[in-house]
């Protein structure tokens, strides 16, 4: 058992999978965990809380009967164990050629006996990752990489029905992370498939900002102050306008784009906007001759139709990093901007931000997180006034609200005046979010959190209040220092999309030769000098993959059968939209520098 052990602990250790205090909980475990190893071993079973974790009589023909009912296709099959007792499921495993298992395990004592009993062997045939953290510290996003590359139909969950009685508030806990965790990556995984052309696209339009603009680290790094109010564009922002001016000069405003024209048309310009929304609808977010009034904080991804109206009307913006491939290769040439951490929602953005600046308190407005009064969005925002203007008796504002309370079915959450609120799980997604945060800086931080939205779900972890009972004490503040506008980068931009014009051109020639195969009824191989191509043009073919990657998701991900004829044709297509995308950044880069130099000569 002790040598079991060893070479165990020595295995995880070496992919990484055991923090310091776990590996010294398994390397020098109590000795009440060494007397009742023996008595494990004679029993072939353990019992907690009164449950027994196997079966006293024949554990190995239980462990038989829960592998038959995985269903497990031999040879495909990855599965998660929530919970694994002492391992005779896992020992099974490798008959079925598993071919990964992640073993989720909150009770270190019975990981102990679990690496104490299990042999070497069966850990590395099936290829065992571990997750072992406290559950009250631990959102599970760490395991994501798990299910990265896997077909959805192969993977298969286990629920170890003892351990989820004898501890409900461990195990019980951990099922319904994990399956929220699942609930979001389909989501993420939803807006991939749906977005990724655009916000590709729009990086490559948005380049002649994106070699100019200010960075989201130099402004971090530049600030700092008390208060820091975010706005977001919930249904009771409207109630919270007169409020928010009576106290403006008390603390720094932070708004989502939606919430922005809402303000402005009260009068209150926010100090600093954040913006994200690549679809051309948003656009109109932003649409306002007060834009110069405000600082833009934006992804890459932002709409460039709103990128080239605040370029346009000469407001002061600044970007931050994003992880696609054509933001990445841009940022090799003009350096990083500043990594933003994203909760999904420009408001989570905005949050993020606020606790990096904020030295006492950080406040949440019209962040309902709920259909409050049965409204989808803030009274006067963009989407209501489009709405507005296509009444007919087919569509009205009511239906628009209907439509998008009952887009996802209802969840009822506490709402701030203790009444039950609808949300959905998207904006549960951010609910979450927000209360994790708040758990995270009670150990952490002196940060002091509040929420002065009038109505809307209920955070834990933040003090519900208003503005006035916050700020009656308060003092004025000075408006953030806005970083300058950096060295151009718009020439060595023009030279960076020459060269990878030439290799997408190279790429495209690829690709329709393998098509062409393909139209001939034969099967296209990889030749040496095909494999050296994209080796060498690797960047340039990361690039294009991503307008490919709905067909490579239903391959890897979707249960899909791998159909060449598809890939080909969405490699092939992918590479023909890059070429005229960067064409198209070239044009705009060259009118842009055509400008500066204008301005020069006027100097």
């Amino acid at each position: 058992m002790a040598e079991h052990l060893r070479q165990n602990i020595d295995y995880l250790k070496a992919k990484e999978l055991l923090d310091a205090e776990l590996l010294e909980a398994l390397e020098h475990p109590p000795e009440s965990w060494r007397k009742k190893l023996f008595e494990i071993k004679k029993t072939g079973t353990i019992s907690k809380n009164g449950i027994f974790y196997h079966s006293r009589r024949d554990p190995w023909q239980e462990a038989r009967r829960q592998l038959e009912a995985l269903a497990l296709v031999e040879g495909r099959a990855h599965v998660v164990c929530v919970g694994a007792g002492l391992g005779y499921l896992l020992s099974l495993f490798p008959q079925k050629k598993v071919l990964s298992c992640l073993l989720l395990e909150p009770d270190r004592e019975i990981l102990f006996y679990l690496l104490s009993f299990l042999e070497p062997e069966v850990i590395k045939a099936i290829n065992l990752s571990l997750h072992s953290k406290e559950v009250e510290k631990d959102n599970l996003e760490a395991i994501l990489p798990f299910f990265q590359g896997k077909n959805v139909a192969d993977i298969k969950i286990f629920y170890h029905r003892p351990s989820h009685i004898a501890y409900p508030e461990l195990y019980g806990v951990l099922s319904q992370r994990l399956q929220k965790l699942l609930e979001k990556r389909a989501i993420n995984q939803a807006t991939i498939v749906k977005f990724q052309n655009l916000w590709n696209r729009n990086i490559f339009l948005n380049i002649p900002m994106l070699l100019s603009c200010a960075r989201y680290s130099e402004f971090i790094a530049m600030n700092r102050t008390d208060n820091i109010v975010i706005c977001g564009a919930g249904p009771s922002l409207t109630d919270s306008i007169g409020e928010i001016r009576t106290w403006r000069k008390y603390f720094w405003l932070f708004c989502a784009d939606t919430a922005f024209i809402p303000l402005v048309k009260a009068g209150i310009y926010p100090d600093v906007v954040f913006a994200s929304d690549p679809q051309p609808i948003n656009r109109y977010y932003g649409f306002h001759h007060g834009v110069s009034q405000s600082l833009w904080c934006m992804d890459p991804v932002l709409n460039y139709h709103l990128v080239h109206f605040l370029y346009k009307n000469k407001a002061l913006v600044i970007a931050w990093d994003n992880p696609f491939a054509a933001d990445a290769m841009l940022r090799a040439l003009t350096g990083n901007r500043g990594a933003m951490e994203h909760g999904g929602s420009i408001s989570t953005n905005a949050f993020a931000a606020a606790l990096q600046m904020a030295q006492k308190r950080v406040i949440l407005v019209g962040q309902d997180l709920s259909f409050t009064g049965g409204r989808a969005h803030v009274k006067g925002s963009v989407l209501e006034e489009m709405v507005y203007t296509q009444t007919n008796r087919f569509t009205n504002m009511e239906l628009h609200n209907f439509k998008q309370m009952k887009a996802l079915p209802a969840i009822y959450v506490r709402s701030i005046k203790g009444k039950k609120l609808a949300t959905n799980a998207k904006l549960r997604v951010f609910h979450e979010w927000f209360e994790q945060q708040a758990r995270w800086l009670k150990t952490e931080n002196t940060l002091e959190l509040y929420n002065a939205t009038l109505e809307g779900a209920f955070l834990d972890g933040f003090q519900h209040m208003s503005l006035a009972e916050i700020f009656h004490e308060e003092k004025k503040v000075n408006p953030p220092t806005y970083p300058p506008q950096r060295q151009s980068f718009l020439e060595q931009g023009i030279e960076f999309l020459e060269k990878l014009k030439r290799e997408i051109r190279e790429l495209l020639d690829f690709y329709n030769r393998q098509w062409e195969i393909l139209e001939r009824g034969e099967n296209p191989l990889m030749k040496a000098q095909d494999e050296a191509l994209l080796k060498r043009l690797k960047q340039a073919h990361d690039l294009i993959a991503l307008r490919a990657q709905s067909a490579i998701l239903q391959i890897t991900e979707s249960g899909e059968i791998w159909r060449k004829r598809e890939f080909y044709k969405s490699m092939r297509d992918s590479a023909w939209e890059h070429l005229l995308l960067v064409k198209k950044a070239l044009q705009a880069i060259k009118t842009s520098l055509g400008k500066e130099n204008a301005r020069s000569c006027l100097k």
